[in-house]
């Protein structure tokens, strides 16, 4: 490892980042197009199935809204049990 000794520490970082930056892209593109064989003339069932009520095509940015509002209100929750928990052990430690 004798190469790394003149190099600066900010130029490591900045070419590994560089490098996971472009592997990230490429091996992106391998998963769509290998793995999950993704189709851009598939139609999702909100458009195949849309009755108005239960299946309603909606705008992405919508979607992304809702599922992190969901997100969020699971880890509030977890939270609230969470704090309902330690404090039910305090108070079995205290005898109260």
């Amino acid at each position: 490892m004798e190469f790394l000794n003149g190099i600066n520490a900010l130029t490591l970082v900045f070419s590994s980042l560089l490098i996971f930056a472009i592997a990230y892209r490429f091996y992106g593109i391998f998963i769509v197009h290998r793995v999950l064989r993704l189709n851009g003339d598939n139609v999702t069932p909100a458009v195949s199935m849309a009755d108005g009520r239960d299946y309603v095509a909606t705008n992405k940015n919508v979607l992304f809204g809702h599922h992190f509002a969901a997100i969020a209100a699971a880890r509030l929750r977890q939270d609230r049990e969470g704090d309902r928990n330690a404090l039910a052990g305090r108070q079995r430690r205290c005898g109260a």
